[in-house]
């Protein structure tokens, strides 16, 4: 099957189907980087500050880190989508000039690469937040004495 076989409309519904796909995957990491931030808060709710608690306050600041870079993504994606129908309505209004539709598709490509280097880096640093939680945890389990039997 060559790419003669593939249709206008094939390529519009597989381009629509990977913005979804990205969409919710962007929007889950929003999600569960707030609910990360929200549990941390919550199981520390009345406890005084200590030093063991510094993984804890890492992980946080790392989940906030990536809630802003996703949102910076969906930012940079929705100006992409932007752009691209300025410059659809100029074809359509054929008020395009010569050479114009090379620099709309200039300004998307780097839109839509700023908005994908900000998706990765929303990913990293939820991992990352994972990580130090988990190392706050662990020096929890060390510093809590059994209960005596």
């Amino acid at each position: 099957m060559g790419s003669d076989d593939y249709t206008m409309e094939d390529f519009k519904y597989l381009h629509q189907t990977l913005r979804e796909a990205w969409t919710k995957y962007v929007y889950f990491l929003l999600a569960a980087s707030a609910s990360a931030v929200a549990f941390a808060v919550s199981i520390t709710s009345g406890e005084s500050l200590t030093v063991s608690q510094l993984p804890l306050g890492f992980a946080v600041a790392l989940w906030g880190l990536s809630f802003f870079f996703g949102c910076r993504s969906i930012w940079h994606r929705n100006e992409s989508l932007s752009v691209n129908a300025s410059g659809v309505m100029k074809l359509m209004e054929r008020t395009y000039v010569a050479g114009l539709e090379e620099e709309y598709r200039k300004a998307a490509d780097f839109l839509d690469d700023k908005a994908a280097k900000y998706m990765r880096w929303q990913f990293g640093y939820f991992i990352a937040g994972a990580l130090s939680f988990l190392v706050w945890h662990v020096i929890e389990m060390a510093n809590t004495q059994p209960a005596a039997a």
